[in-house]
């Protein structure tokens, strides 16, 4: 395994570890959210206006521009 790698790996399994011991002991609850329905992707994407204020709408973001 390359070193400069190690650290992020051990984090990723960190990670699993808590979201598969908060499903077993019923503290999380985990489902499908489709790809059209992702409201966070107004972060990440470059996405059409109306997924962008439906998203923006469902974080109750408001828009200050007229």
């Amino acid at each position: 395994m390359n070193p400069a790698q190690e650290g992020y790996s051990k984090h990723v399994h960190k990670d699993d570890h808590y979201i598969c011991e908060g499903i077993i002991y019923k503290e999380l609850d985990v489902f499908y959210v489709p790809t059209n329905q992702q409201v966070v992707d107004i972060f990440t994407k470059n996405i059409g206006r109306s997924r962008f204020t439906h998203g923006r709408k469902a974080l109750c973001m408001i828009s200050y521009a007229s």
